[in-house]
């Protein structure tokens, strides 16, 4: 059995525990970014394109009968070059490399822009 002090002890202690929590979940109010201020995220996933190249006769020739496929298409993936204008002025340029062990997978970008607020 509890005795009657060690359970009003718990209950100051717990709202304590509540107001505390209670006034941080409200105050200070947190501002990410100034009021006169946007945000502008760039989020791009993109697959750049193959460099195909047609095979010659000759070397269609050459090859087995269950190899010649009229197109030489490597697995490499090409880069992406990717700028970005804001208001005619230059914000951001970037050349995406393609990820993979094979650099056969997708070109990928995440940036965030700051800038005044306006139409």
């Amino acid at each position: 059995m509890l005795k009657p002090a060690a359970i009003v002890g718990q209950v100051i202690l717990y709202g304590a525990f509540a107001a505390f929590i209670g006034y941080f979940a409200t105050s200070p109010t947190y501002h990410q970014i100034p009021d006169d201020v946007a945000l502008i995220k760039l989020s791009i996933s993109h697959l750049g394109d193959r460099d195909c190249r047609q095979r010659t006769p000759e070397e269609l020739a050459k090859m087995p009968p269950n190899m010649r496929a009229p197109m030489d298409c490597p697995r490499e993936r090409s880069d992406i070059r990717l700028e970005v204008d804001l208001d005619g002025q230059e914000v951001f340029r970037t050349v995406l490399h393609p990820t993979g062990l094979y650099k056969d997978g997708v070109s990928t970008v995440y940036k965030r822009f700051e800038v005044k607020a306006g139409s």
